[in-house]
């Protein structure tokens, strides 16, 4: 886990522990060729009937692909951000996505 990684980690907590749920996987999806995901974070509202996800993919380690999506249907609206300023905007932007 990288610096980033944590940073994010303690905003997303900050931001939204109280009003939704948070989940935090870290490295998981490993195949022969290294683990398919390096960080993924999930925050849904308590219904989880709409979420957020944030993945750092293997293939691309300082890039963070992030979207916001209704559970059960397929995501095609993913975003690129490359640097924690830009993290935290793009969730602020989308926190009201959760909500409604």
């Amino acid at each position: 886990m990288t610096k980033l990684d944590n940073d994010l980690n303690v905003f997303l907590e900050e931001t939204f522990r109280d009003t939704h749920n948070v989940v935090i996987h870290g490295a998981h999806g490993y195949t022969s060729y290294g683990y398919t995901w390096l960080y993924d974070t999930k925050v849904s509202n308590r219904e989880v009937t709409k979420a957020m996800s944030i993945v750092r993919l293997d293939a691309k380690p300082n890039v963070y692909e992030a979207t916001v999506f209704n559970v059960g249907e397929h995501v095609t609206d993913n975003e690129y951000l490359l640097d924690f300023e830009e993290l935290k905007e793009w969730v602020l932007a989308h926190k009201d996505f959760l909500n409604s």
